[in-house]
């Protein structure tokens, strides 16, 4: 099948409604109240990174989208209090109110649908149903209870169910050796190359990592993989938060990576982060990274070859770091390996931009939907 209009619902945390209603436009005065008070009130959700320029692919006439964007997703330039610069530059679609989803219906081919739509969602799945639309579902949000599951295949698919609430389902967080004929990953969390500016600096940190702690909600192997570095190495620029409110600023952020030989991006709740595939466009940062233990897209993460991979072990539905030996080994190598350190860096940074772009998750989703169907 060849995909040439699509509809889309969305999380209902990315979108507001097109005409609201008394209550809305209440919230609306709120919200933009609070942003002024507080610019990190800004919300940004990483489900549009996997399909947020298939307006790009498809054209804006083309791509339908229930209720619109929040304006800041908009932005043809990052804010400066955006933490994430991966948002700027989101394409227009065709934005439409519910009053118009029957007529869409009937003229797109397929209908893209948020696990965290909500009962909008589900209204347009029935509606979808009954015309003989495919429903192709996408699940962003972190699923780290997946991993202590006892029927994974199963539980991969948050109760919704196949032939009902879905045809295909694409997925963040599938397990490894789960991904089947209608499962089909998404991770890392691509980036729009245009929204990071290069830097050439001089390389004077040895190794950098910045993050919340979470140790209640963060998978082990982040706290086990910090405290190796911070008790065996030096000239380290560790910053560890509690909150928001203490993360460096975007630019300043950007800064201690460029200026890094190798950043660390360990795992969070799950596997995936924004950092994978933010440190890639740094120039000649190495990536020091958890081996996937979640299905990726290609290009694949290698060690040794694109990344400094460590290893990982399941134990009770956790993510835990072993080998510590050969952890701080391979930090030590590279770190005394400027040619090879280097040749990995450049070649995660050829990976990413041929690879994991928003624009290159957009066009596999829609290329897989395609094969599909």
């Amino acid at each position: 099948m060849e995909i040439k209009k699509i509809l889309i619902i969305p999380s209902s945390k990315i979108v507001q409604p097109i005409k609201r209603g008394i209550v809305n436009n209440i919230l609306k005065v709120v919200r933009d109240f609070k942003l002024k008070l507080k610019p990190n009130f800004f919300v940004y959700d990483g489900e549009m990174l996997f399909y947020s320029d298939i307006p790009r692919i498809l054209g804006k006439e083309n791509v339908f989208i229930l209720d619109k964007y929040y304006p800041y997703l908009l932005l043809r330039n990052t804010p400066d209090n955006c933490p994430y610069p991966v948002f700027a530059n989101n394409p227009e679609a065709t934005f439409i109110g519910q009053e118009k989803i029957k007529n869409t219906l009937n003229k797109v081919d397929v209908v893209l649908v948020s696990t965290r739509s909500g009962s909008k969602g589900q209204a347009v799945v029935k509606d979808a149903r009954q015309k003989n639309i495919p429903i192709v579902m996408i699940d962003f949000h972190d699923h780290d209870e997946i991993f202590a599951s006892v029927n994974i295949k199963k539980d991969c698919f948050r109760g919704f169910i196949k032939g009902k609430d879905f045809d295909i389902y694409f997925k963040k967080d599938i397990p490894l050796g789960y991904k089947s004929e209608i499962l089909f990953p998404l991770s890392p969390l691509p980036v729009r190359v245009e929204a990071f500016k290069k830097l050439i600096m001089v390389k004077d940190i040895n190794i950098f990592y910045s993050g919340r702690s979470r140790i209640d909600l963060c998978q082990p192997d982040r706290e086990e993989s910090i405290s190796v570095i911070k008790k065996n190495f030096k000239n380290l620029k560790i910053l560890e938060h509690e909150t928001r409110k203490t993360f460096p600023t975007r630019k300043k952020y950007w800064e201690y990576i460029s200026r890094s030989k190798i950043a660390v991006s360990p795992s969070g709740r799950v596997w995936d982060s924004f950092r994978h595939c933010e440190i890639g466009l740094a120039n000649k940062t190495a990536l020091a990274i958890p081996k996937p233990y979640v299905e990726t897209i290609g290009p694949d993460l290698k060690d040794g070859v694109n990344s400094i991979l460590y290893d990982i072990k399941i134990k009770d539905g956790r993510a835990h770091l072993i080998n510590e030996k050969e952890f701080k080994d391979k930090l030590n190598y590279y770190l005394n390996s400027k040619i090879e350190r280097e040749r990995l860096a450049d070649r995660w940074t050829e990976d990413v931009k041929n690879g994991h772009t928003v624009y290159a998750r957009s066009k596999y989703i829609i290329k897989t939907i395609e094969k599909i169907f």
